[in-house]
């Protein structure tokens, strides 16, 4: 998946600023991501016997309900948020590498985590009246 589906119409200039970029960001960091996960499950699907990953199942993955946290900040922490919400966690922890991606990607994520996700996470828990720990 190299595209997706361009960001919905936004009410004003400034959102809509926003919601581009974040669209754009989140087609990067999946662009990013994709090699290194391929190249590592891949390596595991052949030691286990099952398929390798292909970009339709990437896309699964890091799709709503599934099990990889890429994409835009924004996007990250919605689904950071509807995790706590069906797991009923208080509590999230991450993992930020994969394979081989690169120093420089590995903390850049860890800073975009630091500086944008987890603040986001917060204003989205605390909207939603909740007092979970991962929002403190």
């Amino acid at each position: 998946m190299t595209g997706g589906c361009p960001p919905p119409a936004p009410s004003s200039l400034t959102s809509r600023s926003r919601d581009r970029s974040a669209w754009v960001s989140g087609i990067a960091a999946r662009d990013e991501f994709w090699p290194h996960y391929a190249e590592v499950m891949g390596r595991v699907a052949a030691e286990r016997g099952f398929p390798p990953p292909t970009r339709e199942s990437f896309a699964r993955e890091i799709g709503p309900g599934g099990a990889l946290y890429v994409g835009a900040p924004e996007t990250v922490a919605a689904t950071i948020v509807a995790t706590l919400d069906t797991l009923g966690a208080t509590r999230f922890d991450l993992k930020y590498g994969m394979g081989d991606l690169p120093h420089d990607s590995l903390m850049r994520a860890i800073e975009l985590y630091g500086a944008q996700v987890v603040p986001l996470v917060r204003e989205m828990v605390g909207r939603q009246g909740g007092t979970r720990a991962a929002a403190r």
